[in-house]
């Protein structure tokens, strides 16, 4: 499939290099504002075209895939202008500003029959996998606390009070937008597991209820089992046959309910087990490292 690039900064570069390792999509042209950086970018990576006008480049044909990755606040429009020319989208992080652009966006590619996703890391890799797979093993999880931090290239410029993108609200910068939005992907994907494990503790609870139930209606089955042999040994043969099939049943029932009873205990005991773990994760991101300790 044919990529086409809006930007020219150094996450496209590393975006360039993933799709010529992966070997399925084709660098087809570059965007930028300005000729001179398209030009220069096009050569620098081997493309053969390059565009200054956004429109020009959506109405080639031989695009398939737009990979937007401008300053955050053109996110939102430029992901629209390719989804309305019928491109498929891959929008960098922060995807888009409010809520409301972002299902706007997802509702014009679902009309187009067009894809849009966010190009998002972390929840893709070995270590996001790990955490999902053993954070049911937690216990009562009390708190999650997540540190993804690094030096930022702009950092000085900042300090030296020059205003970059990265940093200035009027473009959506700022500390959220730019890496901490990794933590939120992390933490609102694991919400939906710490939801199941919620249903499964209220389950547990109900268990217990059922157990206590089980409970008082064993002692009312014995009380009747007594009934039922005292009125054996003052009624007729008739009463008496009558008496005994009742025993009988109540004695069945009193089997099976402490058949569940055992059933029930055995899972208290290995969730209790489960709880026993520590119920804190901290997750300490880094660029490319995510350390788990529990």
């Amino acid at each position: 499939m044919n990529v086409a690039t809006i930007g020219s900064g150094v996450i496209v570069e590393r975006m360039i290099e993933a799709m010529r390792l992966d070997g399925r999509y084709n660098l087809y042209c570059v965007y930028s504002r300005t000729k001179k950086r398209a030009k220069e970018f096009a050569e620098k990576h081997g493309i053969q075209k390059y565009y200054t006008d956004m429109e020009e480049m959506l109405n080639d044909e031989n695009v398939d895939i737009v990979y937007v990755a401008s300053p955050n606040s053109l996110h939102y429009s430029q992901s629209k202008m390719a989804l309305e020319h019928k491109k498929h989208v891959i929008n960098e992080k922060p995807f888009t500003p409010t809520l409301k652009e972002c299902n706007e966006l997802f509702e014009i590619a679902e009309k187009k029959g067009v894809y849009i996703f966010e190009a998002i890391t972390n929840v893709h890799l070995p270590n996001y996998k790990i955490i999902k797979e053993n954070l049911s093993n937690c216990g009562d999880i009390k708190m999650v606390q997540c540190n993804f931090s690094q030096y930022s290239s702009k950092y000085q410029k900042y300090k030296d009070h020059v205003q970059t993108n990265a940093f200035d609200p009027a473009f959506n910068g700022g500390a959220l937008m730019d890496i901490n939005v990794y933590n939120l992907h992390l933490v609102s994907r694991m919400r939906f597991i710490i939801l199941k494990m919620l249903d499964t503790t209220a389950s547990i609870q109900v268990e217990l209820l059922l157990c206590s139930i089980l409970i008082l209606s064993q002692l009312v089955l014995v009380l009747k089992i007594v009934q039922v042999l005292m009125q054996y040994m003052y009624k007729g043969i008739k009463e008496r046959l009558l008496s005994l099939v009742r025993a009988v049943v109540y004695v069945k029932m009193f089997i099976l309910m402490c058949q569940k009873k055992i059933r029930l205990a055995k899972r208290q005991r290995t969730q209790k087990k489960k709880s026993v773990l520590n119920n804190q994760i901290t997750c300490c991101m880094s660029v490319r490292t995510l350390w788990i300790s529990f």
